[in-house]
């Protein structure tokens, strides 16, 4: 999760964003020797070819947009993306990368996608404000649950930039590896 935040916050420092980030999008390069799984980000060229359709083409709606950007998706693609990727017609770039962080955490911290479908994740999305890790996972550091809730707040505005989260992973790790008093 680290790699993939830290990945963003640098790409958004550079005024650039991923925007359909989804599993697909990440590749894991195994484990060598002692070394962790190594995560990396691609398909960075869907966001700006997504962008270049919606200035391209004047008269259509967001609706319209959003309808033919999840007809290329696969479902099991669409849970990994904010809401407002559907319905609004200039969202926030960052807000979007930030919910597409919160849901891949989402799957690595559960070893589930966060929903079924989209229905199903705006539900949760709904009930809880957020993705709840704790809905799928029990005894997870709260930092965790509050990084996971937090980046998928239905809201876009309210999701805090990606610099901001990392700090939740890092009280999470501190906590994990405290030793018992």
């Amino acid at each position: 999760v680290r790699q993939l935040g830290e990945a963003l916050a640098h790409a958004h420092t550079r005024k650039v964003t991923h925007r359909t980030l989804t599993a697909r999008s990440v590749l894991v390069r195994p484990m060598t020797g002692d070394a962790p799984p190594n995560l990396v980000i691609g398909h960075w060229q869907a966001g700006a070819r997504e962008l270049a359709t919606r200035l391209t083409r004047h008269a259509s709606t967001a609706t319209a947009l959003g309808e033919e950007l999840a007809e290329r998706l696969a479902a099991d693609e669409q849970v990994y993306l904010a809401p407002e990727t559907f319905v609004v017609d200039d969202p926030d770039p960052i807000a979007l990368d930030v919910f597409s962080l919160g849901s891949l955490a989402f799957l690595l911290l559960t070893g589930q996608p966060p929903a079924a479908d989209a229905a199903a994740r705006d539900a949760m999305l709904t009930e809880h404000r957020g993705l709840a890790l704790g809905a799928v996972v029990d005894n997870l550091p709260d930092e965790l649950e509050m990084f996971v809730q937090m980046a998928t707040d239905p809201v876009p505005a309210k999701r805090p930039p990606v610099a901001e989260l990392l700090d939740f992973l890092d009280d999470a790790l501190d906590r994990l590896t405290a030793p018992d008093r």
